[in-house]
């Protein structure tokens, strides 16, 4: 026993730091009804003795500790309504996430071309003798680097577009590149060298298609070697000589695609072009250490987005690329009026146990439960109904309707202005509320000046209430 209690008073702790506020308008709620179970006496009657007074005191109590329950409960319900939803409707998780990279290839990070030049030189050594013994030497050849920054220039064009996947419940972000990359490579030395060209592949995929590495216009598949993480190829360069190097290949990838110049050198006459179908300039994200875009400007009437990075005398090893927008998932608009639909609850009961105060009514526990019951049945009919042809707007409007139906007939015999006021409340907190969750990035402050507006409501039924109780 000690236990549960112990349990549920840590709930409520990590709850009341969670979500202050609504505990505090709870404590009130539940403080009010018990204050006003004690205060209600008939008129002239005499001072209570001490078990009539004490029987009051438990009836006042237990009254408020149902208030409590009932609003702990609707949480509970709402929560478990949320939490049915989301299991079933755009449920991302990292089971499903690893499963769709093996499948679609991971996050695309493309490295530069990196060119090595050797030179074969012929070097005479000594070779250890005896002591006495006349000194004995042998000519060997070693391979020498020879460093230079022989990437002249560079340009590459990728273009991007989103395919998002589906697994289980959710989609995912994925896409479908198709890039090629040019390089002038020039031998700097006044020697013959051997270059080493390698370019790495990204790290992770699974598949290219139409890979095809041309020096000077020529097919160089022949000459390449391949490995897990690159592809290299060797040739002779004269001095001075210079050539174009074209790479280009199909693949595809998740959530981003990145390309980094990782080693220090000077940049020259550098230019990345990134073409991005179905991605408008307003939902454009960078990786994270990328750098903004030289220039960025709208294609396809505004529905695409060409991005360039243009460098020369540079030096920089950051990155350069774009993260895909976050896929839209099934029945979002909806998990995100659920999400709130508990924290609506609490505000509706709240506001309904201090109008019925306010105005001299007993605010009975039937009542009150019918009315959260009504509350709930929308939210309960709203997931399955957002299913069908009706989308969003059409089963908010019949659920919101089957919820304040049942609320006039909860409240139906007594056409006071309490009765009017409270089918108010049900009628904002089962349709204006939900419609909170459209404004995303408004959300917040909306909600901020539905709480600004509720603790002037209740400042006004402060003002206006009734000094004596009157039966509801």
């Amino acid at each position: 026993m000690l236990n549960l209690i112990g349990q549920l008073l840590s709930r409520v702790d990590a709850w009341a730091a969670e979500a202050p506020w609504l505990m505090l308008l709870m404590a009130a709620a539940a403080t009010g009804l018990f204050w006003w179970g004690l205060a209600r006496r008939r008129e002239g009657q005499a001072p209570l003795a001490f078990w009539p007074w004490l029987r009051t005191v438990v009836e006042a109590g237990a009254g408020a500790l149902l208030l409590l329950g009932l609003l702990w409960g609707i949480r509970l319900t709402l929560n478990s309504v949320e939490g049915s939803f989301e299991r079933e409707h755009g449920r991302v998780t990292e089971t499903n996430l690893r499963s769709v990279q093996t499948i679609w290839g991971r996050p695309h990070e493309q490295m530069e071309l990196e060119v090595t030049h050797t030179v074969q030189e012929k070097v005479r050594r000594e070779l250890p003798q005896p002591y006495g013994q006349p000194p004995r030497f042998i000519t060997e050849t070693r391979t020498r680097e020879i460093e230079q920054n022989s990437i002249v220039r560079s340009q590459g064009r990728v273009e991007i577009t989103p395919n998002y996947r589906r697994k289980g419940s959710a989609y995912y972000a994925a896409f479908e590149a198709d890039s090629r990359f040019d390089y002038w490579v020039q031998n700097l030395a006044d020697r013959q060298t051997s270059a080493t060209l390698s370019f790495p592949m990204s790290h992770g995929q699974n598949l290219f298609l139409r890979f095809g590495v041309r020096v000077d216009g020529k097919d160089y598949s022949r000459h390449l070697t391949f490995s897990e993480s690159e592809i290299s190829w060797t040739m002779p360069m004269a001095p001075g000589q210079m050539v174009k190097v074209e790479v280009a290949y199909r693949s595809r990838g998740m959530e981003s695609y990145y390309y980094q110049i990782p080693s220090v050198r000077e940049i020259r006459d550098f230019r990345l072009t990134m073409i991005l179908h179905k991605v408008p300039r307003s939902e454009l994200n960078y990786p994270e250490g990328c750098m903004t875009p030289t220039r960025i400007r709208p294609i396809e009437g505004g529905t695409g987005t060409e991005l360039e990075w243009t460098l020369d005398r540079a030096i920089t090893t950051r990155g350069m690329g774009i993260a895909l927008p976050t896929p839209e998932q099934p029945g979002h608009q909806v998990a995100s009026a659920l999400s709130q639909a508990p924290r609506g609850a609490m505000l509706l009961l709240v506001a309904l146990v201090f109008t019925l105060l306010a105005a001299g009514v007993t605010p009975g526990f039937a009542r009150l439960a019918l009315l959260a019951g009504a509350y709930c049945v929308e939210f309960i009919l709203f997931g399955p109904l957002s299913d069908t042809l009706l989308g969003f707007a059409g089963a908010l409007a019949i659920s919101a309707l089957v919820g304040f139906v049942i609320s006039c007939a909860v409240l139906h015999y007594d056409r006071r202005t309490w009765g009017i006021t409270s089918l108010g409340l049900g009628a904002f907190f089962l349709i204006g509320y939900p419609l909170l969750a459209l404004a995303q990035d408004q959300a917040t402050m909306l909600r901020a000046l539905v709480d600004a507006a509720f603790v002037v409501y209740l400042a006004f039924l402060y003002a206006r209430r009734k000094p004596r109780a009157a039966e509801g």
